[in-house]
């Protein structure tokens, strides 16, 4: 494939979607703070509704959702896969109808759908083709086209698909016959976006289509975003959706979900991209809305959070450079902002890409709907963007500087006793917060080790709450620190320090179980659905320890459990283990926090949407 054709496919992915207007969005950002550079520092968006929607891309969409309920419901109450349902149904009867009665020659004159522009969200290239020009498209409401001249042409192949929201195309490259597509657009959070029914499958090039019965009607498979398949085997199959990853080795009649979505508020845990190293199926790529990059190597079936250097963003798209594999792009936004990031090392760490000189919003403030990328085939440092405008960058690797301070990641050593509860932060999958809290957070967060068990101890604030406190009224969920109660100064089997200037820190924490001690105990939601036992939040301060004394403003202050708050989460036990802190050795949990890195660029729009 030459440099012409890589950008042809990449410009018509990108330009059916530019073709609509773009949707007003209203911004909220959750937490939001100027002075500190945070991880995932993203604004929350949603799209505006009511009649003023109507004129927007979705709004035909939401128009006849609107119009095809009965007045007194607020959804639909037809089955989910009805349209398979009601295809499979008509076949019969119009079978029965054929064999009793004289047919009736008719003419049919095609009036659209290809006299109106329209979102095209995949593209595969038959692998079989030396020509390079036998293309199949995928539209986001209007199903499966191919063209056998590179685009001059088209021909519709949906014969057979009831749900024609076709979102992802793979074919084999092992057996170009064979062909994996799949329904439901990712923003389907959105009830004016069209839903999937599942993934379907043929096995004759196109000809005709099977809905894959171990995806009807099931969430899981409502918005197929992706779908990657092993080059040498037809029936080792991965893909991404909004609820995970699945993966099958058995061409789909079967799967296994590798990766849970950290689902929060929004699109945010959706698995949006997947991409897979061209020389290599063991390593995939994953990017996840709000969270950032994920790896697996070992061909989809385990999956690890791979963003050191990510300090921001929400959609994430990925590319991996042809000529280089160990150079990897993702492109996405915050706010009105354009983001890009690149990896030199199979997205180990990642640098911002940046041209100070040059205004490089081609996504134009529309990165949740509009955000595609692609590297040059031939030239690992050329990559483009495609958004509402299309811009290119040439990326200088030797121009790195650090810039900023945020986040980086989470690493454990010997501490297989230890998990951290998801509880929708804002940090590392939604365990962490980070300088939060009402009463004067850090304004300088830190690398920190919690090293646990063995001779560490120190001395920690304890607090309780009220046995009758919190959103359900039993001492559990959503209780405010404002309510929390400083009962006293004690022993706990850990010791926190700041190890970038070598200090001990102040730490706080939660008693739970009130019995004066720090635990751990595990997540058991069939005995204990709200947690009660497990609820033994860990507070670090950013006050410099005292081993005999208390911190006046954190014991005496109303609330004083969040002063000066550094780092916050929520340890568990997990699951076999067993609370023994004595026996624990070189146990540590390290919170890095660092300088970003920057790299140089130059960069220049292809295409520029407002002039």
């Amino acid at each position: 494939m030459n440099l012409h054709k890589a950008i042809v496919f990449f410009a018509i992915a990108s330009l059916a979607s530019m073709m609509l207007c773009i949707p007003d969005l209203e911004q909220a950002n959750r937490r939001s703070s100027s002075s500190k550079s945070e991880l995932w520092s993203s604004k929350k968006i949603r799209v505006k509704g009511g009649p003023e929607a109507y004129t927007k891309p979705d709004g035909f969409i939401e128009y006849f959702n609107v119009t095809s309920k009965r007045l007194d419901k607020n959804s639909s109450s037809y089955k989910k896969g009805y349209r398979g349902l009601e295809l499979q149904s008509a076949l019969k009867r119009s079978k029965v109808a054929r064999s009793k009665k004289k047919i009736v020659d008719a003419e049919f004159i095609s009036r659209g759908p290809g006299n109106v522009g329209g979102r095209t969200r995949a593209i595969a290239i038959d692998p079989d083709d030396a020509t390079h020009c036998t293309w199949i498209a995928g539209a986001a409401s209007g199903g499966l086209w191919k063209t056998t001249d590179c685009g001059q042409s088209w021909t519709n192949i949906s014969q057979g698909l009831p749900n024609l929201s076709t979102n992802s195309i793979a074919q084999s490259a092992s057996n170009p016959n064979t062909i994996y597509v799949g329904t439901g657009e990712v923003f389907a959070s959105n009830s004016t976006f069209v839903r999937g029914d599942g993934i379907y499958k043929s096995t004759d090039r196109g000809q005709t289509w099977s809905l894959l019965s171990s995806t009807v009607d099931n969430t899981d498979y409502m918005s197929v975003n992706r779908i990657a398949v092993d080059p040498f085997n037809e029936d080792i199959v991965v893909i991404a959706t909004n609820t995970g990853i699945f993966r099958s080795i058995d061409g789909g009649s079967s799967w296994e979900k590798t990766f849970n979505s950290p689902l929060g508020q929004t699109w945010e845990g959706y698995v949006q991209d997947l991409q897979v190293d061209p020389d290599n199926f063991d390593i995939q790529y994953a990017g996840v809305n709000s969270y950032g990059i994920y790896k697996s190597i070992d061909g989809g079936k385990t999956w690890n959070i791979s963003s050191k250097g990510i300090s921001e963003g929400v959609r994430f798209e990925l590319a991996i450079a042809p000529s280089n594999t160990e150079i990897v792009y993702t492109s996405s936004y915050v706010g009105e902002t354009t983001l890009l990031y690149y990896s030199n090392d199979r997205g180990a760490n990642w640098s911002r890409v940046e041209d100070e000189n040059y205004d490089t919003d081609f996504l134009g403030g529309q990165g949740w709907y509009d955000n595609t990328i692609e590297v040059n085939p031939y030239n690992p440092y050329e990559v483009f963007i495609g958004g509402v405008s299309i811009g290119k960058y040439l990326v200088d690797p030797n121009d790195v500087v650090e810039g900023t301070r945020a986040f980086e990641d989470i690493q454990f050593e010997n501490t297989s006793f230890l998990e951290l509860y998801a509880f929708q932060a804002q940090f590392n999958e939604g365990t962490l917060e980070i300088a939060e809290g009402a009463l004067d957070p850090s304004e300088n967060p830190v690398t920190v080790e919690i090293r646990w068990g063995g001779t560490n101890s120190q001395k920690a604030h304890r607090f309780s709450v009220p046995a009758n406190g919190g959103a359900n009224g039993d001492g559990g969920a959503q209780i405010p620190t404002t309510d929390y109660v400083y009962e006293d100064y004690v022993d706990v089997p850990f010791e926190i320090w700041d190890i970038e200037n070598n200090r001990q820190l102040m730490v706080s924490f939660r008693d739970q179980q009130a019995d004066g001690l720090f635990n751990l105990n595990p997540i058991d939601e069939t005995n204990d659905p709200a947690l009660l036992t497990t609820r033994e939040y860990i507070y670090i301060h950013d006050i410099d320890y005292d081993s005999s004394t208390p911190n006046e403003d954190v014991a005496e202050v109303i609330g004083g459990i969040e002063q000066a708050n550094m780092y916050f989460f929520w340890p568990i036990l997990s699951s076999g283990s067993s609370w023994n802190p004595e026996n624990y050795t070189d146990a540590i949990m390290r919170i890095n926090y660092g300088a970003l890195l920057t790299n140089g660029a130059s960069a220049v729009a292809v295409y520029d949407a407002y002039g």
